[in-house]
């Protein structure tokens, strides 16, 4: 599927791609003065976007470059829960704060569960407003982030904020992976603001969030696997051996080939998955997502292997961009579910229809 870019889209790609070659991982902050974080809310909230499409176009720019930056975790899991939030006011002051460049994180994740919508929540919080219990895995949280977490009450499931430092929040383990660090946090009687009340309503907008973040790391996917295709041609073309260039060989053009194929098939995944997200029914957004998750984790893992195997020894070292790539290209798979995780779902969304 081709769905062309808008000429703004094409602008932020651009400039976010010019300036990661130089600042590979610049701060929230930055990014917010970059104009980067307002992509991923809609003109009505502040923002300049809001769309699949804006956040694809920044991201695809983010794999391309190498970039290492969680911005699926940072920006894109708390932007679409903050636009759930009934509250006007305090809507608008929440998405002020994170396009602003303030820290949040989003916990949901618990141990045996995956981060989905319907996972069942043994946290809760009481009629005080305090939220006890474990969260797993979640993505980008330090010390001065606040938390964004869910949380079951009496009226079912709900998200709560917690301010960063809050009594009775505690850091169990940090996973420091510059590249995707993730945290498991514990909270004791710790106070929160409910934000989103109502087990439907809570669902709904974990669903929503879920989806635009995945939407975001298909695009940084397709971004780094073209980073790696573009640098293992370069390679090729360049590597001389027994007095000639490595892509005379054929056998090695037609495994270049593949990737690249691989690659394109993958770029309209990401397109039907960015349109389904931005204009088809739920039931039919949900099929088109878990197809291309699916689809551009299994290219993804032969383009990042090809990458490796093509520059030989060279290409499993740190200094190499194909080594990186492939590693992200991996860690990438692993969120929100691996391709089998997302097969099962895309068969139990369509009925096993094609």
């Amino acid at each position: 599927m081709y769905l062309p870019q808008t000429d703004e889209q094409r602008m932020l790609a651009d400039a976010a791609l010019r300036y990661l070659h130089g600042t590979p991982q610049p701060a929230l902050g930055e990014a917010a003065r970059l104009g980067w974080i307002g992509a991923a809310f809609a003109e009505a909230d502040g923002g300049h976007g809001g769309s699949a499409a804006d956040i694809a176009a920044l991201c695809e720019a983010i794999g391309r470059a190498g970039a290492t930056l969680s911005w699926f975790a940072a920006v894109l899991l708390p932007a679409m829960l903050l636009r759930h939030v009934a509250d006007a006011a305090l809507r608008a002051r929440l998405i002020g704060a994170c396009a602003d460049g303030s820290a949040f994180a989003v916990a949901h994740q618990e141990a045996g569960t995956a981060f989905e919508a319907s996972s069942a929540c043994a946290t809760v919080i009481d009629a005080r407003g305090a939220v006890t219990g474990v969260k797993q895995r979640v993505w980008g949280a330090h010390a001065g982030s606040a938390l964004l977490v869910s949380a079951a009450g009496a009226g079912g499931l709900g998200i709560a904020l917690v301010e960063a430092g809050a009594p009775g929040l505690r850091f169990d383990a940090v996973h420091a992976d510059a590249s995707l660090p993730w945290a498991r946090v514990a909270f004791d009687g710790t106070p929160a603001r409910p934000l989103i009340t109502g087990d439907a309503p809570a669902r709904a907008a974990l669903a929503a969030a879920a989806d635009f973040a995945l939407v975001g790391v298909l695009a940084e996917s397709v971004g780094r696997m073209h980073a790696a295709f573009e640098e293992t041609r370069a390679w090729l073309a360049t590597r001389r051996q027994f007095g000639r260039p490595l892509a005379a060989n054929q056998v090695l053009q037609h495994r270049l080939a593949d990737m690249f194929i691989a690659l394109e098939e993958s770029r309209s995944m990401l397109n039907l998955a960015i349109h389904a997200h931005d204009h088809a029914a739920p039931a039919d957004r949900g099929a088109a997502l878990h197809a291309g998750r699916v689809h551009i984790a299994n290219a993804a893992r032969m383009v990042g292997q090809s990458a490796v195997h093509l520059h030989g020894a060279m290409g499993i070292t740190e200094e190499l961009g194909a080594a990186r790539a492939y590693r992200r290209l991996e860690q990438l798979g692993a969120v929100f579910g691996g391709a089998d995780h997302h097969l099962a779902r895309y068969v139990a969304a369509t009925g096993g229809r094609p």
